[in-house]
């Protein structure tokens, strides 16, 4: 109870400078703010110019409930869940899909050429499931014959476990997305060639992870000869030209983190802390994605273009993302920013570790 409540102070914090903020990332003026009565509980927020569907399908859509295994499996696929144990204890879990639907497995047959899929910050494997079969990346490269693989970075829902640290506890959550590269990705690498036989993958990651991808090839250059092919969707390299509304506390990152600190926050953006349920109980129907404050705290942090992305999976998508990660890895996007280059984490605190 401890940690979540002040996962919820994090999460709080976030919202109060993304609120002030349109969704270009530029500070708002009274003329473009919409006052909400105080006694109703409902806070100041700005419009966006985007519309939704009459009906509100959160409840209704059943994928909103699922797992990512169940999601695959309602939508005729075959699929594997495995586990992935890295040289620092983290447990992994990441998920397979062997071949296309329809399609029967064969022991005299070889399956096809392995593609690892890598999602980004504060997401999970979900990411490449849910939307339409026919446009989610995932579903499409196993029809087209690859052997689809779909990674779950440490923190996160599925990968919540460690061979001896305690989730609950502070040391778990003492990782950027550095140890990600460094132990997440090549473990995950070396399983998947094993399991599969095969010398060789293909990697595709979207933003953070193509950064951890990076960090993986750097820290072990023998991976270079494993990669058939890397593919990066919208790389979290440089930050320099971010327009996020990150970049106006990220210059205030080191007392940011002090705070925390002192709080022993660790987790960022968990699924089912208190702003998801004030948004559940305050936010109408024809709010969710419009107001800012009813906005996916993910896409309202990294300012995603809803536009590109159907009103239809709104409510899906709220239900998988964000899946949590660590104050450290989101102190590391802070701090790629104010330097203008991709650095490795840098712990300005001289604490007590």
């Amino acid at each position: 109870m401890v940690v979540l409540l002040r996962t919820d102070h994090v999460r709080l914090f976030v919202f109060i400078v993304v609120l002030m903020t349109d969704g270009e990332g530029k500070l708002t003026t009274t003329s473009k703010t919409k006052w909400r009565s105080f006694v109703n509980l409902k806070n100041v927020w700005t419009k966006t110019k985007v519309t939704i569907p009459k009906q509100d399908s959160r409840h209704t859509n059943p994928e909103s409930s699922m797992t990512t295994v169940e999601i695959i499996s309602s939508r005729g696929y075959p699929v594997e869940t495995h586990t992935v144990v890295t040289d620092d204890g983290y447990i992994l879990e990441i998920h397979r899909i062997p071949h296309g639907k329809g399609q029967q497995a064969n022991s005299n047959v070889p399956l096809g050429k392995p593609v690892f899929l890598q999602h980004g910050f504060a997401s999970s494997s979900a990411d490449w499931v849910i939307s339409p079969s026919d446009r989610s990346l995932a579903f499409r490269l196993a029809d087209l014959g690859f052997d689809v693989w779909l990674g779950n970075a440490r923190g996160n829902v599925y990968s919540r476990k460690h061979s001896s640290l305690d989730p609950s506890g502070e040391a778990y959550w003492r990782f950027s997305w550095d140890e990600m590269g460094k132990f997440d990705i090549p473990s995950e690498i070396n399983y998947i060639l094993t399991k599969t036989g095969k010398t060789k993958l293909s990697y595709v990651g979207h933003s953070m992870g193509c950064a951890i991808f990076f960090v993986a090839m750097i820290s072990h250059p023998e991976l270079n000869e494993k990669i058939e092919v890397m593919m990066a969707l919208a790389p979290a390299t440089s930050l320099a030209n971010m327009r996020s509304p990150i970049r106006y506390f990220a210059p205030f990152v080191v007392p940011l983190e002090l705070l925390l600190r002192l709080l022993q926050t660790r987790v960022f953006m968990t699924p089912d802390d208190l702003v998801t349920r004030l948004q559940d109980r305050f936010c109408r129907e024809e709010d969710h994605h419009v107001t800012l404050f009813c906005r996916n705290p993910v896409f309202a942090v990294v300012d995603d273009d809803l536009q590109n992305i159907s009103p239809d999976l709104w409510p899906v998508m709220d239900s998988h993302v964000p899946a949590g990660t660590s104050v450290r890895t989101a102190t590391q996007f802070a701090q790629n920013y104010n330097s203008g280059m991709s650095n490795f984490y840098t712990l300005q605190l001289r604490l007590a570790a």
